[in-house]
């Protein structure tokens, strides 16, 4: 492989970022400046843990100190998730890039994902106010139920894992969209600019396929998405590559410099408007890994970051990162193995060594409609509780699919470990967690001389740990944040209330709209919504938990009740005062293996297996079966010290389809990572290697 050229941070950034770099970059390097100087538009490929998004903000800071006056406000940042966008963002201001950021009112507005900077540009909601229909925005649960009930349409089956016949719809319709292909209206796309039709396109005809099955096979999929655009046009209401669509009528926000981050996620209307972005930039950085792209579900192929310079006026000079700053010897090597049945590994100076532990299970998780995950023993090596036990919080868990995901997030919830997720993704830990924080926040509040209607007879104030400590409503200083009182109101059996929940919560919104009146909810009022008896049955912190009503799918919870009062519970007996506030809080990540793009743990925890849908997919369609190698390459990617590979986990999947995650994976990669290391030692390469055969 050509040597990369490497110039020193400090010769690239001004002397203000540099004193704020951590010591790691401070002797650190930016690579293939005299391919593209931070002047000249530059394609940054970037395999896992190489620091392409580092690379990137390095570029602006270069660019900024080598021009005046450019602030943030002539930067446009985009990137595929919001996280990432945060990152970004965060990062830019702990470096000063912009030392005069400070008075320029939204600095950073044009630094987001594609649709929310889309958005931003347009103006795209700046219409709607509290004049506008009911489900006036963006499409959400509620809209989309509403047409559903309206239509006499199936908007969940209330079993896990099986798609109603709204979701089965939704997806042909979201995936025809994001592709390009002639279905309904479009706005700002012409004729020639479709690429196909949904019977033309495999994976959408394969999802028509599905949608028939659902709706029957007279079904018209072509009259329920005439219904679908006439109700949504009723109701101003609004899907969201619509965000994207309308962003090819306005320009660039700021033009100076553009930079496209994980440009190989894009499916085709995200990549339309990248382009024209790119086209209007004086410089522009687009970086990303064709390897790494895993949703081709989405319509992203490699051909879209490979082929870019084909399809723009812009010509970006290809700079390929040398070093993974992240990914061990072993970890690379099996990742590598997977990667390579279809596509060439990059030739990557890896980070050393690292552990690579195997875990087989005596039984697996097992499903069932009524009771939910029957999980492994908390105390079996492969559980994932005792995983975080053993190794600590900063672990990733990663499945191939959300229903798998979810049997990792019942074993959590098992033993009330907070984790983050994606939205509908197992456990909803920041809805959980404001409960808990609510009923933290009255748990030292009674009445005086109340005894408990559900306890043991003895009286409030004398429960030991907590005497002294408890006050009345009217000697309390506690303020419950609007938003507090209402989740307490809406969990609080009616029984207890003093008179309606919707009158209750009224009179909640009513302090929060009124003015000169603060919008908290002192004890005194929330006496005076609840009954006497309330303070007994939703004062008592963790034993409150149990008495909670409707803890269930509608208010943003698993749909069993069991498994979230158990998890609210143990979360309590676990962090005790150190109860996270939200699931930002904790380390602990549970993810789809396609939303694990672009992180990192200590530890990763990989669980084998694809589903027999996943597998079909693969039979049809080569495209899947390369996609699906990319997605294992990039989940045995993501880890820093520790991969756990959990084999045989769950009884629904397809662990040995045409050895996916090879039976000798493990031992093989050791083997050629310890190859590895013997060349980087004796200086046959600077550590560069292949996949083990």
């Amino acid at each position: 492989m050509p040597r990369v050229s490497e110039t020193a941070f400090e010769d690239v950034v001004s002397q203000g970022v540099y004193r704020n770099l951590d010591a790691d970059l401070q002797n650190g390097y930016v690579h293939g400046l005299d391919t593209a100087a931070v002047d000249d538009s530059v394609l940054l490929w970037g395999p896992p843990g190489s620091g392409k998004t580092t690379e990137s903000l390095a570029r602006v800071a270069g660019y900024v100190d080598a021009h005046d006056d450019v602030s943030p406000r002539d930067v446009t940042v985009v990137t595929y998730r919001t996280e990432l966008a945060v990152s970004i963002t965060e990062r830019a201001m702990d470096w000063e890039v912009f030392p005069f950021a400070d008075g320029i009112e939204d600095a950073y507005e044009y630094w987001g994902t594609a649709h929310a900077v889309a958005t931003r540009v347009t103006d795209f909601l700046g219409h709607i106010d509290e004049d506008s229909p009911t489900h006036a925005g963006m499409v959400d649960g509620k809209a989309a139920r509403a047409f559903c009930d309206e239509h006499g349409i199936e908007y969940k089956n209330g079993v896990n894992g099986r798609d109603s016949q709204w979701e089965v719809f939704h997806a042909v319709y979201t995936y025809a969209k994001q592709n390009l292909l002639d279905v309904g209206t479009w706005r700002y796309i012409t004729d020639d600019e479709l690429l196909g039709t949904v019977r033309s396109n495999t994976i959408a005809f394969r999802r028509l396929q599905d949608f028939h099955d659902k709706w029957g096979q007279s079904a018209s999929f072509d009259v329920a998405v005439e219904a679908w655009e006439s109700w949504k046009r009723e109701h101003d209401c609004h899907d969201f590559y619509e965000q994207l669509e309308i962003g090819l009528a306005a320009g660039l926000p700021g033009d100076e410099f553009v930079v496209i981050d994980e440009l190989h996620d894009a499916y085709p209307l995200m990549v339309k408007l990248f382009e024209q972005w790119i086209d209007a930039a004086g410089t522009a950085v687009a970086a990303g890994d064709p390897d790494q792209v895993c949703n081709a579900f989405s319509g992203a192929s490699p051909e879209i970051f490979t082929g870019l310079n084909d399809r723009v006026g812009t010509d970006l000079k290809p700079v390929k990162l040398p070093k993974s700053h992240r990914v061990p010897d072993e970890h690379f090597e099996a990742a590598a193995r997977i990667l390579s049945r279809h596509r060439t590994p990059p030739e990557l100076e890896t980070a050393g060594e690292g552990d690579l532990y195997r875990h087989t299970t005596p039984g697996s998780m097992e499903y069932d409609d009524q009771d939910g995950w029957r999980m492994f023993p908390e105390t079996a090596s492969q559980s994932p509780l005792r995983l975080h036990e053993e190794y600590g919080a900063d672990m990733m868990h990663m499945a191939r699919t959300q229903m798998l995901a979810d049997g990792v997030g019942a074993c959590l919830d098992a033993g009330g470990v907070v984790y983050q997720s994606q939205e509908d993704v197992a456990g909803n830990w920041a809805r959980r967690l404001h409960v808990m924080h609510s009923l933290r926040a009255v748990r030292d509040v009674r009445p005086a001389q109340q005894v408990s209607v559900v306890g043991d007879g003895d009286e409030y104030g004398r429960d030991g740990e907590r005497d002294g400590a408890v006050k009345t409503p009217e000697t309390s200083d506690v303020r419950l944040t609007p938003r507090q009182a209402r989740v307490l109101l809406k969990h609080t059996d009616e029984g207890y209330l003093d008179g309606s929940r919707s009158d209750a919560l009224s009179r909640v919104n009513e302090r929060e709209i009124m003015p000169n009146t603060s919008s908290l909810v002192p004890m005194p009022v929330l006496a005076d919504m609840v009954s006497r008896d309330w303070w007994a049955v939703y004062g008592q912190g963790k034993e409150s938990i149990e008495n909670l009503v409707y803890v269930n799918e509608h208010a943003g919870f698993t749909g069993n009740r069991d498994r979230d009062v158990t998890a609210m519970q143990r979360a309590w007996e676990r962090y005790g005062d150190d109860l996270p506030e939200k699931p930002g809080d904790v380390e602990t990540r549970l993810w789809t293996m396609h939303a694990a793009k672009g992180d990192e743990a200590e530890h990763a925890v990989v669980y084998t297996g694809v589903t027999g849908r996943v597998r079909d997919g693969i039979r049809e369609d080569e495209r899947q079966a390369e996609n699906e190698s990319r997605t294992w390459y990039v989940a045995l990617t993501r880890a820093t010290t520790g991969l756990h590979i959990v084999r045989d986990a769950f009884d629904m999947t397809c662990d040995d389809f045409e050895g996916m995650v090879p039976d000798d994976l493990e031992p093989k990669a050791a083997a050629a990572a310890r190859e590895r290391r013997r060349a980087r030692r004796e200086g046959d390469g600077p550590g560069e290697g292949t996949a083990a055969d």
